[in-house]
């Protein structure tokens, strides 16, 4: 069947659907060893020799599902002073929508040394030539587009006597390290990236999208339309249904305000591309204009920026620094770098709001 994945691609899916974040960090932090669909995610990205390395498979939502219906393992009623206590789930922060998945960003994971992507920049161009005659050749042009690791860090401490009164402790506070690195990430990627990575929205003389000057004009219905069809350059895409837009909140909102024949732009949007959504980590508007990006993702390879992750997320429990006053530490730590390889892939968006 044409719909159907391919077996490995299926099989891959399978081992990210059913492994759990919570049980890497019992692995890491108890020393037990991985077993089931854990482990055998671990040796198919290479990290079964560093049990407290977790894939960033488990730190992303699988495909069609969102981050809110990945749960935390079940919670028993835990103990508390006095009288028993029914607890209920431990109920997690909330974060940015994610938006890199949505980017054309390919997150390869990647062993020691710095990782090299080559991309042709230049090259030669066919021409229809006379019997006989000759075509010149033409030097090629390769950029290596070099990477070197960058650290992204997140920490979290409790008490151990709340790790015995609180069921479900280890669980949310995993998932929350999960969520809280995911965000960090995406919000670095999309944004203006700061602490030594630019993100999309960066100036392009520092890594981002080439920008130009705000716009005079409040967006209508209609210039929405035209700023959706900018990313169709019969090239990285060939229509609206081939790119994905992410808008500011404040954009968005905008946008749902502005009615034509019974239908708001956003619903027409949504509609016409690929994706449409609002993310919480487009930075906000300056003088009334918000910027937003429009990502063309009809290139062969379907990717206009990388993102490598070194040799997944190390997990550190640590019980000796505060011991004498009881708190315990878990500290996340993953490498990464991101660079737009393609820039025509992407179109800095504009749109004044008021």
């Amino acid at each position: 069947d044409p719909g159907e994945p391919a077996p490995e691609v299926a099989e891959i899916r399978s081992l990210q659907d059913r492994a759990s974040f919570t049980r890497y960090l019992r692995a890491a932090t108890d020393g037990d060893r991985l077993d089931g669909a854990e482990r055998e995610l671990s040796e198919l990205r290479g990290l079964s020799d560093t049990p407290n390395r977790v894939p960033w498979d488990v730190l992303l939502p699988p495909p069609g599902r969102s981050a809110a219906e990945l749960r935390a393992d079940a919670v028993t009623p835990g103990p508390s002073s006095g009288n028993p206590t029914n607890q209920a789930g431990i109920l997690q922060r909330v974060f940015a929508r994610a938006a890199v998945a949505r980017l054309g960003v390919y997150m390869p994971s990647v062993g020691v040394g710095v990782a090299s992507y080559p991309l042709i920049n230049a090259g030669q161009t066919a021409a229809f030539v006379d019997k006989g005659a000759e075509k010149d050749a033409t030097a090629g042009a390769i950029g290596s587009n070099l990477l070197e690791p960058k650290r992204l860090q997140a920490r979290v401490q409790f008490q151990l006597e709340d790790e015995l009164t609180t069921a479900g402790l280890d669980a949310a506070l995993a998932e929350d390290l999960r969520l809280a690195v995911n965000d960090r990430l995406d919000a670095q990627l999309v944004g203006l990236g700061t602490a030594q990575v630019s993100g999309v929205l960066a100036a392009a003389a520092d890594g981002g999208i080439g920008d130009y000057a705000d716009p005079s004009d409040v967006v209508t219905f209609a210039a929405a339309a035209e700023q959706a069809a900018r990313g169709v350059d019969g090239m990285h895409a060939g229509g609206e249904d081939e790119c994905s837009w992410i808008v500011g909140t404040a954009s968005y909102a905008k946008l749902a305000g502005l009615i034509q024949d019974a239908t708001s732009a956003t619903q027409r949007l949504r509609m016409l591309l690929r994706d449409f959504m609002a993310s919480a980590n487009i930075p906000a508007a300056a003088s009334n204009v918000q910027s937003g990006i429009l990502s063309k993702l009809g290139a062969v390879d379907g990717w206009n920026a990388v993102c490598p992750i070194w040799e997944g997320l190390k997990l550190i429990r640590d019980e000796i620094t505060n011991a004498d006053s009881g708190k315990v530490q878990i500290t996340a730590v993953a490498f990464h770098n991101f660079r737009v390889i393609r820039p025509s892939g992407y179109v800095r968006t504009k749109l004044k709001l008021a």
